[in-house]
């Protein structure tokens, strides 16, 4: 909120955006507690997904009665008043397709597709039903890759995409959607990933080949044990405060938390032990630096500038982002180690 208004404000104040205070804790906490209680009785598949519903669900009534909202209501400054950065130096529109009339359907329908990804993942990952050892039933292997002891193998039917897919399918019937309107959607979604596709492909190559670097004729140690050993030589006690940096620095080039988590967690992991921390305050650490890492990559900023038509802005918005980010990871780095000292 303060970044918004001092920002983007037409009085650049501080003063306006303090006065969400109240409804800006209340609403961090309709997220954060529903988050750590699935994260502690589901497990840690469930809490960014489960917990961003529920907080959703708290929040925008709290927000319709008007709880703990402030008195004064704030607005960006007048169209005609605002810098040509605003604007998209190329307007990029949608695909010159003919639309069929759009499809009136009930704010709980539209919620429908949401609400059964969670519950599909609950249902296949929790261990009291049987559904999650189905799914792994069917598992492809490839080993000796490349002639090596390295092996990899992955359970289709057990890979979140899956779930995702088949509630696709499913929101086709959800939704009473024609055929011509489904290609549609798709039409419009699939130009969107292309970028991010390619991203995230080459990025999740990179880390497979960072992680199993131990695997050589010299005898060397893999590349994240290495880095481990030199920065915990140079950094000591301190780590925790750069922890969240290299995740940020993770996502920030691969455009995606999972593959900066896939490429540091072993270093974070052996920085940890070799200072004598605990490891999973720095994978902890790492994980919170990967997220706000997602604030500033390529990927998130070109597919956030297609949603709102704003193109050709990509170096402009990573600059005004840089002060929550760099502020996001600080206050990580500090509270860990206000931690230790506690």
């Amino acid at each position: 909120v303060l970044v918004i208004t001092t920002v983007f404000g037409q009085n650049h104040s501080l003063k306006e955006g303090l006065e969400a205070w109240k409804f800006s804790i209340f609403a961090g906490l309709a997220f954060t507690v529903p988050y750590a209680l699935i994260a502690w009785f589901l497990g840690p598949e469930f809490p960014t997904l489960i917990g961003g519903l529920v907080a959703l669900a708290i929040v925008v009534p709290a927000a319709q009665k008007g709880f703990l909202v402030p008195e004064t209501i704030w607005d960006f400054p007048p169209r005609e008043s605002w810098l040509e950065t605003w604007s998209s130096q190329t307007f990029r529109s949608s695909p010159d397709i003919k639309r069929e009339k759009p499809l009136i359907i009930s704010a709980q329908k539209a919620w429908l597709p949401y609400l059964l990804v969670g519950l599909f993942l609950m249902l296949s990952r929790l261990d009291a039903f049987p559904i999650g050892n189905w799914l792994k039933s069917i598992t492809l292997t490839w080993g000796n890759i490349l002639g090596t002891d390295l092996s990899v193998s992955t359970q289709p039917l057990y890979l979140p995409a899956t779930v995702f897919l088949c509630v696709v399918g499913l929101t086709y019937w959800l939704h009473n959607m024609t055929l011509k309107s489904f290609g549609q959607a798709l039409s419009l979604t699939l130009p969107m990933l292309q970028k991010t596709a390619l991203a995230l492909g080459a990025a999740v190559l990179m880390a497979r080949v960072f992680i199993n670097s131990g695997t050589n004729s010299a005898g060397l140690m893999s590349m994240p044990l290495t880095l481990a050993e030199g920065m915990a030589s140079l950094s000591g006690t301190t780590w925790p405060i750069f922890a969240p940096l290299v995740g940020t620095i993770g996502s920030f080039v691969s455009g995606s938390v999972t593959v900066s988590n896939m490429m540091f967690a072993l270093f974070q992991f052996g920085v940890a032990v070799k200072v004598g921390f605990s490891t999973a305050m720095i994978l902890g650490l790492q994980c919170v630096g990967a997220s706000a890492g997602n604030m500033i990559c390529v990927s998130n900023i070109v597919a956030a500038e297609a949603t709102v038509g704003l193109i050709g802005r990509e170096g402009i918005l990573i600059r005004k982002l840089w002060i929550p980010t760099v502020y996001y990871i600080l206050c990580a780095g500090l509270l860990a180690m206000l931690s230790l000292l506690i």
